[in-house]
């Protein structure tokens, strides 16, 4: 049986263990930053549009979406998407449109605006773990006599 003995100087072992601490604290933001879904409310002056975004879920795309429940549900896929700790950016070329927005020191709100054809409009999106359930605006209860 063969033995191998390391000596590390107590200084340089303590070095090791905080370094490899330190990666593991910053795997484990950059993953909880990266993997969250957005949800958000654009308010045009006219009408409202409800946003989520989120990750694709094949796995095999490394892809954002973008899904506007107020437009029969429809999803885009963002041509680009960054979350780098201090802003929330992405941009979806086929409707002309793009978000920067400032995150909070929680990171898990971002205050921007949403641009699209030359216009410029407030967007705030929050951090969601899952897509909003929709909820109708009236609900009638009566009776139908045919």
């Amino acid at each position: 049986m063969l033995r191998i003995l390391i000596f590390l100087r107590p200084g340089l072992l303590l070095t090791l263990y905080v370094l490899g601490l330190l990666l593991t604290l910053c795997h484990a933001q950059s993953s909880a930053a990266d993997s969250g879904a957005w949800y958000g409310e654009l308010d045009t002056g006219v009408r409202s549009f409800r946003f989520f975004i989120h990750p694709s879920p094949d796995p095999a795309k490394a892809a954002w979406q973008l899904l506007s429940l107020d437009e029969g549900a429809v999803e885009f896929t963002l041509d680009s998407f960054r979350n780098d700790g201090s802003t929330l950016a992405f941009e979806l070329k086929k409707t002309n449109a793009s978000y920067l927005g400032n995150l909070n020191a929680a990171r898990d709100e971002a205050t921007g605006q949403w641009k699209q054809n030359g216009a410029s409009l407030n967007l705030t999106l929050r951090q969601v773990n899952e897509r909003p359930v929709d909820k109708p605006a009236e609900v009638w209860a009566g009776e139908l006599t045919v």
